[in-house]
């Protein structure tokens, strides 16, 4: 009995890892999806009536957007403010 608890714990730890590696990759799909190169920016902002909220009462002063490319080497990106 013990062997399969430890068997069983060893397998939902497995999964859990690879929940946060499914995660963190897809976090990087989206960002490379996002990623221009020619300096053109386009930038759907996410919750934007929470976002504003926050900004007219004061908890958050800026937002920064993800970075986008004038050339494979001109890294920017832009705050809103």
């Amino acid at each position: 009995m013990l062997v399969v608890c430890l068997q069983a714990t060893a397998i939902e730890r497995t999964i859990s890892q690879n929940d946060m590696r499914l995660n963190d990759l897809e976090m990087k799909l989206k960002a490379a999806e996002l990623t221009s190169y020619n300096g053109t920016l386009l930038w759907k902002i996410g919750d934007f009536r929470r976002r504003r909220e926050d900004a007219v009462n004061g908890r958050v002063c800026s937002v920064q957007s993800p970075a986008f490319y004038t050339s494979r080497t001109g890294r920017f990106n832009r705050p809103i403010y």
